[in-house]
């Protein structure tokens, strides 16, 4: 009976200890330490209450990020070629002389650009606006860049989330955002409006993710992405790519 006393003792005393030092921990460093220890638990492993296959996936979207910055900065300073989707050409950007299909004269000159992640996947995306009144999009994807013809009306207003205003008309025109698969990118409507005759009346229809909204709706949605932060452009100089790619 003493025996047992004895072990009854050390546990409520043990328990006591974890429990002063639990304490000084959340005092000291504002957490608790167990917090910093990995647990097992149905073959998943968490840490500070993330599973640790997330932190492994952040991990590879980090890596690619860094791989992509590097390739698509030799892209932009013509050190190296991209493939060209809309004129089916591995090219050099001083040398880019293609507008969908046509040959120019002279190489496309670069006014200005910018970096953003137009599709969310956390890969940024280079957009150069030329001369020629229309934009280049540089993307990244498995060791490669592409680049994307895009005419000026389909990219209006890029905001800093990545979505932008497209337009095809008066009573055609709304803001999305732009989805890339396989040598091939497309506009991925959010809130937009769509003319249709029926008989000899043209009416027009508004959308959501869709959905059909009311006129009133819709253009609340545009105000809202009207308010939202622009990207910004910089003059395409050798100092500003630098000073870019390094932010980034």
């Amino acid at each position: 009976m003493i025996k047992y006393t004895k072990i009854g003792a050390l546990l409520i005393t043990a328990i006591l200890i974890i429990g002063a030092a639990l304490n000084m921990s959340q005092k000291l460093y504002g957490t608790n330490i167990l917090d910093k220890i990995y647990v097992l638990s149905n073959e998943k492993v968490v840490k500070n209450g993330i599973k640790e296959s997330n932190y492994k996936e952040q991990e590879n979207i980090d890596k690619k990020r860094s791989l992509a910055m590097s390739t698509l900065k030799k892209v932009v300073k013509s050190e190296c070629d991209f493939y060209n989707v809309d004129d089916k050409v591995d090219v050099r950007l001083n040398k880019f002389d293609f507008v969908n299909g046509s040959k120019l004269d002279k190489a496309l000159a670069i006014k200005n650009f910018s970096v953003i992640d137009l599709d969310g996947d956390e890969i940024p995306e280079v957009v150069l606006f030329t001369d020629e009144i229309q934009y280049e999009i540089l993307q990244y994807d498995d060791n490669k860049v592409y680049g994307y013809n895009i005419f000026f009306r389909e990219l209006m207003n890029i905001k800093i989330d990545g979505t932008f205003s497209f337009s095809g008309g008066a009573s055609d025109s709304g803001f999305g955002r732009m989805i890339f698969s396989i040598n091939n990118r497309s506009i991925q409507n959010e809130v937009y409006s769509e003319s249709h005759n029926i008989g000899d009346k043209n009416v027009i229809s508004y959308f959501k993710n869709q959905l059909e909204i009311t006129e009133s709706d819709y253009f609340k949605f545009i105000d809202e992405q009207n308010k939202k932060e622009d990207i910004k452009w910089y003059d395409f100089t050798v100092e500003n790519i630098e000073k870019v790619f390094s932010m980034e």
